[in-house]
């Protein structure tokens, strides 16, 4: 019994774990770089509920970020599971703080810290998962993926860009998301683990929805995060006019949804010239941010006293390979799982923390259904809604793409703010680069503005659910 599973991050390692765990044998990590990849770079925490009474509580909160664009199934699955799989990981060592963090969108405060390094919580969750992958036996291989092999709808291993074939009984891709294709990123996904389902014939869904951070210092040209947690903890945005104007956009202010800050803080840049964040309310912000003291400190501001300039970058891709709640893709024998996966838990705009939930939630429940699948042949397909658009393109590989090229060009017209006239130049100068292209596409086919994905030249929603899906085949 192998499984093989593509990536070494938080949703990759705890499916490892939790493989060997289960009693699964032989399990294979394919890893690009051990120490790499943007879970070590998290920062903020897990967004896990209080206590039962706040479970529908934080359910509500996710799909009022996610414009109920949501799978509501899954995120009551996933919620409900969040105390488990934080016992789980707390079991192998994660302190969490005393307390809990409030940050943008949540009603309560429910976000779990890191006791050790406080704002590092990728570090603090990827040190333990990392020790702990190497005690239960893990095999670790590192490598770049180059194929998914497939025979008769099934998979049955893949192969590396060395040509290495490694045989697999199911494959799981763990591989992040594509955030990382934006000029400005805090997040180095290039998404070409979702390329490489896409050809192996995993469908796409959701590609229109990439999150952008509302607040990440740029200094020097060097770009870093500043937590949600701080805007939680009391810190305000001011315009270059010195206004502190999120009233204006929001009756929540700084404490509003992600995509709601980040277009705020995007016009009063317009508007002004510069955004900064006001940290000077927060009491002992050095104790409580150390990694962000120690950035600001290296480039000659004073922790907790001066105002930090900021502006959105691209942070999380929301959309990804189209799953089911238990990580299953239209591949039999393929899973996704993480930032690499569209499991619709998130829906049109990601609550702050409930990222490292997700990851962990569905390491643990992938591992369940290849056991099934492994020892029955299980297996359910992604669903596809009524009102859902299915679109048919060509996925063959460009001979050179110039990737610096491909991250100007979606910074500039597939950005926060978006329209026509700018999609369509995109789509010109993007062609013959897969994924970049279909993003681009799937933000010209939704007409109209939700969530993260905002269209100046269609400004409202029409309330009906649907999602855009790509499968690759002849273009229709």
């Amino acid at each position: 019994m192998r499984l093989v599973i593509v990536g070494s991050g938080i949703a990759g390692l705890s499916a490892a774990i939790r493989a060997r765990e289960g009693g699964v044998d032989d399990v294979v990590v394919i890893t690009r770089d051990r120490h790499g990849g943007s879970s070590w770079r998290a920062q903020g925490g897990i967004a896990v509920p209080i206590d039962d009474s706040d479970v529908k509580a934080h359910v509500n909160d996710t799909l009022v970020a996610g414009r109920y664009l949501n799978d509501e199934g899954v995120v009551w699955s996933y919620i409900g599971l969040a105390r488990d799989v934080l016992n789980w990981l707390i079991r192998h060592g994660f302190e969490p703080c005393r307390g809990r963090s409030l940050e943008g969108g949540h009603s309560r405060a429910r976000v779990v810290r890191a006791r050790i390094g406080g704002d590092r919580i990728g570090e603090a969750v990827m040190s333990v998962l990392t020790r702990v992958s190497e005690e239960v036996g893990a095999q670790v291989i590192e490598g770049r993926l180059d194929s998914i092999e497939v025979n008769n709808n099934r998979v049955v291993g893949i192969t590396l860009d060395d040509g290495d074939f490694i045989k697999a009984d199911a494959v799981v891709l763990a591989t992040g998301g594509y955030a990382g294709l934006y000029l400005y990123s805090t997040n180095d996904g290039d998404g070409s683990g979702i390329e490489t389902a896409m050809r192996a014939g995993a469908l796409v869904r959701d590609l229109e929805f990439v999150q952008f951070h509302p607040t990440v210092a740029m200094l020097n040209g060097d770009l870093f995060l500043i937590s949600e947690a701080v805007r939680g903890e009391g810190a305000r945005l001011v315009n270059k006019d010195g206004e502190y104007f999120m009233r204006r956009y929001d009756e929540r202010a700084e404490l509003a949804p992600r995509d709601v800050v980040s277009r705020a803080v995007y016009n009063e840049l317009v508007r002004t010239g510069g955004v900064y964040l006001d940290v000077s309310p927060i009491k002992d912000f050095e104790e409580k941010f150390p990694a962000i003291s120690s950035f600001l400190r290296a480039h000659g501001l004073r922790p907790g006293k001066d105002l930090i300039p900021v502006v959105p970058a691209a942070h999380y891709a929301i959309g990804g390979i189209a799953v089911d709640a238990l990580g299953r893709t239209s591949v039999r024998g393929l899973f996704a799982i993480g930032e690499a996966s569209s499991s619709l838990f998130h829906g049109a705009n990601r609550l702050a923390s409930n990222s490292l939930l997700e990851a962990l939630v569905q390491g643990y429940l992938v591992i369940r259904a290849f056991k099934a699948y492994y020892s029955g042949g299980a297996w359910r397909y992604p669903v596809i809604g009524r009102y859902d658009v299915v679109v048919h393109t060509r996925c063959r590989l460009a001979s050179y793409v110039d990737m610096g090229r491909v991250r100007d060009v979606l910074w500039r017209y597939v950005g926060i703010v978006r329209s026509e006239d700018g999609l369509r130049r995109a789509i010109d100068e993007l062609e013959g680069s897969l994924l970049p292209s279909l993003i681009t596409k799937a933000a010209m086919i939704r007409r109209e503005s939700v969530g993260v994905h905002y269209r100046v030249d269609y400004p409202s929603w029409s309330g009906t659910k649907f999602h855009i899906l790509f499968r690759c085949g002849d273009e229709a």
